[in-house]
């Protein structure tokens, strides 16, 4: 990897004793900053910051891109002020990030203003994010950034631009250069190495943020699980070093990937990233797609099928074959109080029949049909399954004639008062013993 990077990138190093450089924003600069439909909440954020006596800075991004004449997409204040004086000031605030310094200030339109305490990070064990932060100044700010043309400030009260690390001279030289040292700053953090190919790439420097870094890295790696020969893609991957730095702590789980992948991308996807997903937690998968920008419905599936892996393998036999009808069911649910239906289930059913319930609800949902594809060609096909949807006559994803209707539980005489929760909640207990007994 090492030689990957130098080879591949021959990125040079800025030493941090690069003399700052303090100069007066022109009116082209100003200009570009002013075309944002939200530069007056930035005008309000860093005017009060300022009036506060804190020092109130745009930093990364939307600085380099007004120095190109270019209207930068978004914008991100940095403070000395620290997160419970950020608090303080404003009306309103949503802590985002509060560990790292990060405030989020809303606005009434329903926009928003992300406002980050100057900071020092401590050393990166993940090779994605510091185990811990020191809040810090400007400068020290600037150092722990990416590249120097996304580590300059702009003072938008003094109309004062910062350059503490030679962003201005390699933004007109268009010359791409890591803040510090490269292996060391890679390291640290692998998406570096993304961004770094990303705007070599770029010598005009058009606006393209870590979104599209993100979406890149992900569209890359479908079209990969969709080609003829995938596993050999993948094995290339790993052999040339790459592997690491796509998939960071998630590799040596992910490697060495199936032998072939099948269904559609959302089910080979969830074969490659199985062997790392079912060892973490739903909410680290759910950080973890979303950084790499996988859509909601991917992310929500690979959660789901996490939290329900174990109900939705039937690992004993169908135990009710023989149970009552739903005709005979509905009977007997009309006439039963509402006040036992709390522990209804509990009462006339054993732990495993309860089990076989939790199952067949959760084989009805939409979900479960990827789902189980997934389950199927890690674990092999689930014959109890298919036995007891078949018994059924239940398709697998569907919910059909099967269910009870909000009408067969009011029939209850002591029902017509139920409704929201409670109504839901009956209903749901019916719909489960009606799939368990059919």
């Amino acid at each position: 990897m090492d030689t990957l990077i130098r080879t591949a990138l021959t990125l040079s190093e800025v030493t941090p004793s690069v003399l700052p450089k303090e100069i007066p924003a022109t009116e082209s600069f100003l200009k570009a900053l002013k075309k944002h439909p939200h530069w007056a909440r930035i005008e309000h954020v860093c005017g009060r910051l300022s009036k506060a006596g804190f020092d109130a800075v745009l930093a990364g991004g939307s600085v380099r891109d007004g120095l190109l004449g270019v209207s930068p997409k978004d914008f991100d204040v940095a403070t000395d002020a620290t997160p419970d004086e950020v608090e303080l000031l404003f009306e309103k605030t949503v802590s985002v990030g509060k560990v790292f310094g990060v405030i989020v200030v809303p606005f009434e339109d329903g926009g928003t203003i992300e406002v980050a305490t100057f900071r020092k990070d401590g050393a990166y064990s993940d090779g994605r994010r510091p185990e811990t932060v020191e809040f810090s100044d400007r400068e020290e700010d600037a150092k722990r950034r990416d590249f120097t043309v996304n580590a300059l400030f702009f003072d938008p009260v003094k109309k004062i631009i910062f350059d503490y690390v030679g962003g201005l001279d390699d933004l007109r030289d268009k010359t791409l250069r890591v803040v510090g040292d490269p292996e060391k700053r890679f390291q640290e953090d692998r998406l570096r190495l993304l961004r770094a190919v990303r705007f070599s790439g770029q010598l005009d420097f058009e606006i393209s943020n870590d979104t599209e870094v993100a979406l890149r890295l992900r569209d890359e790696v479908d079209k990969l699980l969709m080609s003829k020969w995938s596993a050999r893609g993948f094995s290339n991957l790993d052999r040339l070093g790459l592997a690491d730095p796509v998939f960071s702590d998630w590799a040596p789980l992910i490697f060495p990937v199936p032998s072939s992948f099948s269904g559609d991308i959302e089910v080979m996807r969830l074969l490659l990233f199985w062997p790392a997903i079912k060892n973490v937690s739903p909410d680290r998968v759910q950080e973890r797609l979303k950084n790499w920008k996988y859509g909601r419905s991917f992310i929500e599936l690979a959660v789901w099928l996490l939290k329900n892996e174990s109900a939705l393998r039937a690992t004993t036999d169908d135990p009710s074959p023989h149970f009552a009808s739903r005709a005979l069911l509905l009977q007997k649910f009309r006439l039963t109080p509402e006040g036992s239906a709390e522990n209804l289930e509990a009462k006339l059913f054993s732990d495993d029949e309860r089990r076989w319930m939790t199952s067949l609800e959760l084989w009805t949902d939409a979900r479960a049909v990827k789902a189980c594809l997934l389950l199927d060609s890690v674990y092999g096909v689930d014959v109890r399954r298919e036995a007891a949807l078949k018994r059924r006559s239940i398709t697998l994803g569907q919910t059909d004639s099967w269910q009870a209707s909000a009408k067969d539980l009011l029939e209850r005489a002591d029902a017509k008062d139920l409704k929201g929760p409670s109504l839901g909640r009956e209903l749901r207990r019916l719909n489960r013993e009606i799939l368990l007994r059919q």
